[in-house]
């Protein structure tokens, strides 16, 4: 606390020194502050949501939200010269949060892939991770946690009804409670010997899982920019995604299988992609090109130059 308290004397103290400000998340006390502190000494800022803002997180602590929102956030999004999404779907969740906004700009996340290079192909990543060249796996990469509907996509593959030669991994940190409940539920679907978990993967270990699999899976309700898709797409897997997750309109074509969140949906197309393979496609150096912290910090170093030319606040 002493420390934040700090910051904020030294931001009000120096505020004058800077160009632009750059606030990121949402729900935040010490953000709320420091745009005021931009927006009263009179130096434009940029407020990032980072997924802060979508409909879903509206329904966490929902008794306070539209209290905080009126009178913290909205001044907040108000008076920032833009206001920063990482992608479509984070725009058009957060919509009904951001109408006060003055401009909204889109700019994808930067994502460190260096551990993604060379490629691998699948064939490599298997004998790497020792898994059989003829079973049809379905990887599910990231934390495990509720709004990545983990529960949903084990329910796809039970329903599915594949045969013993698919397997389903769950590669991430799980958070615990929700691992216990999905041991169970492997247990009632009878799924012991075909669904895997595996609680960490790190550095090239990472390449190698994604690349392993024929495809990768996430039903997410709300992800703002899955890093775990860009992965997966460099890595040439497939990926099979709700219509909720961000990051999706970066893919190369045919990349991405868009589905509604339907476990019938689902079980279905997993039957289609058993049946069909995609195969892996190493997508070119312009598709992780655009994720690289040079492309990302021209893009912003665009929106700072556009700001300092038409702001309304900006003085010398």
């Amino acid at each position: 606390m002493c420390l934040a308290l700090r910051s904020l004397f030294q931001l009000y103290r120096r505020a004058k020194e800077f160009d632009i400000i750059h606030l990121n998340g949402a729900w935040n006390l010490m953000s709320f502050i420091a745009s005021r502190i931009a927006y009263y000494r009179k130096v434009p800022y940029v407020f990032s949501c980072r997924g802060h803002l979508g409909e879903h997180d509206f329904t966490r602590y929902y008794a306070i939200k539209p209290f905080l929102y009126a009178f913290l956030e909205r001044r907040n999004i108000r008076d920032a010269e833009c206001v920063h999404v990482c992608s479509k779907w984070e725009k058009e969740s957060s919509m009904r949060a951001l109408r006060p906004a003055k401009r909204i700009v889109e700019i994808p996340n930067a994502v460190d892939l260096s551990d993604f290079t060379p490629p691998v192909t699948r064939e490599e990543a298997r004998r790497l991770m020792g898994i059989p060249v003829d079973e049809f796996i379905v990887i599910f990469f990231g934390r495990v946690e509720r709004v990545k509907n983990p529960r949903f996509l084990l329910e796809a593959f039970a329903r599915a009804g594949l045969p013993e030669n698919t397997k389903l991994y769950f590669v991430g940190p799980p958070v615990r409670k929700l691992k216990n409940v999905l041991l169970k539920d492997v247990e009632s679907y009878k799924l012991q010997n075909r669904v895997v978990f595996i609680d960490f993967a790190g550095g090239k270990k990472r390449q190698a899982w994604l690349s392993a699999g024929d495809l990768f899976a996430l039903p997410s309700s709300d992800d703002s920019f899955s890093v775990a898709v860009i992965e997966a797409a460099t890595a040439g897997t497939h990926c099979l995604l709700s219509p909720f997750v961000g990051a999706a309109e970066f893919l190369p074509d045919g990349m991405a299988t868009i589905c509604e969140l339907s476990v019938d949906i689902w079980a279905e197309t997993l039957r289609k992609m058993y049946h069909n393979p995609p195969p892996q496609q190493i997508p070119s150096s312009d598709f992780t090109a655009q994720f690289s912290l040079e492309t990302i910090g021209k893009r912003w170093l665009e929106i700072y130059t556009e700001i300092l030319k038409r702001s309304s606040v900006y003085q010398k």
